[in-house]
């Protein structure tokens, strides 16, 4: 998957789907996430799971963590 494919998946994505996955880009865990945005560990765990239905094709936690570094670096 390359930045530009990467990126439009990324729209797709509702606003509360992409803080999440932003977070968990940054490489927090779920509880670390549910606590910086002060809501339960199983709404992170949903959010997660709705937002990984919207990439074509899906990607593991671990891989998108890796692009989004790609994508994303400062």
């Amino acid at each position: 998957m390359n930045r530009r494919d990467f990126e439009t998946q990324l729209e797709r994505l509702a606003p509360r789907e992409r803080e999440v996955m932003a977070l968990v880009g940054d490489g927090l865990s779920n509880p670390q996430i549910a606590e910086q945005l002060g809501i339960t560990r199983k709404t992170v765990e949903n959010t997660i799971v709705r937002a990984n239905k919207r990439f074509e094709p899906r990607i593991s936690r671990e891989r998108f963590v890796r692009i989004w570094t790609e994508t994303h670096r400062v």
